[in-house]
């Protein structure tokens, strides 16, 4: 993680204030569009069990029905904290994946709006010296390969398809 600069704060809100009526416009210019619309609906259309015996993930598998995603489903990084939705479409087709992803833009300036209130005051880095002591060195070491070795261990005891492990779709 770095320090952000003086005023970063200020300029991620100008950002998320320029961005929002971006997306407003772009849904406006195209989501009742008849061109569009035609183009779109019923195109590429993929069912939620399609989907799922795939192993089909985000905007694709959220376009179809399935209410799935990792950040709620299996936390992450601080996602646990925020509050948001997951948008999810009903038919599978294009037109649908367009609405999701449209929905998935206002959703994460949601998200950055409320990181970038959580930042406290101050330096965020820790202070490291330019010289470790060896003996620390190591552990550092051996921690890593202890999470690379429990990473591969998870890896190799997980479902094939987790996605339609955690639907209850498959047994595992």
């Amino acid at each position: 993680m770095y320090e952000t600069y003086e005023g970063f704060e200020d300029d991620v809100k100008k950002f998320l204030t320029f961005v929002a009526p971006k997306i407003d416009e772009y849904e406006e210019l195209l989501t009742t569009n008849r061109i569009w619309v035609e183009r779109t609906k019923g195109v590429g259309t993929i069912s939620a069990k399609d989907c799922i015996a795939l192993g089909v993930t985000g905007p694709v598998l959220r376009a179809s029905g399935v209410k799935w995603d990792l950040r709620k489903a299996q936390p992450y990084a601080n996602y646990s904290e925020f509050d948001f939705e997951i948008p999810t479409g009903q038919n599978g087709d294009t037109y649908d994946r367009y609405l999701v992803r449209m929905q998935e833009m206002r959703q994460s300036l949601r998200i950055i709006e409320q990181a970038v209130g959580r930042i406290p005051e101050g330096p965020i880095m820790a202070k490291v010296p330019k010289v470790i002591n060896p003996l620390w060195a190591r552990f550092i070491t051996l921690s890593r390969r202890r999470k690379a070795s429990w990473i591969l261990h998870r890896q190799r005891t997980a479902p094939r398809n987790p996605i339609a492990f955690a639907c209850g779709r498959l047994r595992s």
